[in-house]
C-alpha cells in the first residue's frame, strides 16, 4: 500500500529575509441591473482597475456577476477573508474600500495596550515574567504591606492641611486660658491678647469668677448685642414701653417660626446634593480605578 503525502499549503510568515503581501486575491461581486451596483459598475468599466492590476500584480482580481448587493471580498496568505458591503457607494468610495482591503493583513481587530506591539509565535523559554507573582498566591508578604503603610504615611504628611480658622484659634484660646496657648496664637491675635491684656479701662475680675464668667464678658465687650435691659418693664415703666417689649418679643418670635425652618431646611438640601454629588465621583473613581485593575489582569494573562 502507497502511502501518499498530504498536501498543505504554507501559511505566510512574514520576516526579514522574505515578505510576501498578506492580500492575495480580491473578488469584486456586482449586479448588472440593480441600483445600488451603480458605484461598482462604473469603476468596472472605468480605467481604474486596470491601473490596480498593473500597480499590484501580486493580487489576483476577479470580477463576478450575481445578483443582490455589490460586495468586495479580499483572501489573505493567512487563510482568512474580510468582506465589505459597498451598496449606494460611489465610484470614490469603492476605490477607498478596495485601499482598505489592501492594506489590510487579515488578523482580527483587537484592541492592544500601550507597550504590546509585539506578538511572538513561539513560546519563551524563560516561561512568563510575572513581577507580581505574590498576587496569584492569594497572601501578600507583610514586607509589602509595611512599606505601603511607610508610603501612605510619607504622603500624608507632605499633603498641606488647612489650618483652624483665626478666630476659632482666638476664641479657643480665650476659652482654655491665655497662659495656656499664648504660643499656638498668631501675630495678629498675639497683638490683640497683649493690648486687652494692658488695658486699664478692663474690669478687674473677682476671685468667685469662673473661665465661664469671664469668657463670656469679653466676649459681649467684642461683640456688643442689643442691650435687653431697656425691654424690662419696671413699676414706672410707660404703656408705651411695655408695647415695644411685646412688639420686640413678637418679632423674635417670627423670625424663630418663619426663618429657622427655611434655614434648615435649605441647608439640608444643600448637604444632600453635596453627598449625592461626592457619591457620584467616589463611584466613577472606583468604576475607572476597577477599569484598570481589570487592563492589568489582561496584560498579565498576554505575557
Amino acid at each position: 500500500m502507497v502511502v501518499k503525502a498530504i498536501a498543505r499549503n504554507s501559511i505566510g510568515r512574514n520576516g526579514v529575509g522574505a515578505f510576501v503581501f498578506p492580500c492575495r486575491k480580491i473578488t469584486l461581486q456586482f449586479c448588472n441591473w440593480g441600483g445600488s451596483s451603480e458605484g461598482m459598475r462604473k469603476f468596472l468599466t472605468s480605467k481604474r482597475l486596470d491601473k490596480w492590476g498593473q500597480e499590484f500584480p501580486w493580487i489576483q482580481f476577479e470580477v463576478m456577476r450575481k445578483s443582490g448587493h455589490p460586495l468586495l471580498r479580499a483572501e489573505y496568505t493567512n487563510g482568512r477573508e474580510k468582506v465589505i458591503c459597498v451598496r449606494n457607494l460611489n465610484i470614490d468610495n469603492v476605490e477607498n474600500k478596495l485601499k482598505l482591503l489592501k492594506d489590510s493583513d487579515g488578523d482580527i481587530l483587537r484592541r492592544r495596550t500601550k507597550n504590546d506591539n509585539v506578538e511572538s509565535l513561539n513560546s519563551s523559554v524563560r516561561d512568563l515574567m510575572d513581577g507580581l507573582s505574590f498576587v496569584d498566591k492569594g497572601k501578600i508578604p507583610d514586607g509589602y504591606k509595611n512599606e505601603i503603610d511607610q508610603l501612605v504615611k510619607k504622603e500624608f504628611a507632605n499633603i498641606k492641611r488647612e489650618p483652624v480658622h483665626p478666630e476659632i484659634r482666638g476664641i479657643l484660646a480665650k476659652r482654655k486660658g491665655a497662659d495656656n496657648s499664648v504660643s499656638t496664637l498668631t501675630n495678629a491675635l498675639y497683638t490683640e491678647y497683649l493690648k486687652q491684656r494692658n488695658n486699664k479701662k478692663r474690669r478687674t475680675p473677682d476671685f468667685n469668677d469662673d473661665d465661664d464668667t469671664l469668657f463670656l464678658e469679653e466676649y459681649r465687650r467684642k461683640y456688643p448685642r442689643i442691650d435687653t435691659s431697656r425691654y424690662i418693664p419696671n413699676e414706672s415703666s410707660e404703656v408705651s414701653l411695655l408695647g415695644i417689649v411685646d412688639s420686640y418679643l413678637k418679632h423674635q418670635e417670627i423670625v424663630l417660626d418663619t426663618l429657622l425652618p427655611q434655614t434648615v431646611s435649605n441647608q439640608w438640601r444643600i448637604n444632600n446634593d453635596y453627598i449625592r454629588q461626592t457619591c457620584t465621583i467616589v463611584e466613577e473613581m472606583n468604576i475607572q480605578q476597577r477599569k484598570q485593575i481589570n487592563d492589568l489582569e489582561i496584560y498579565r494573562k498576554r505575557l
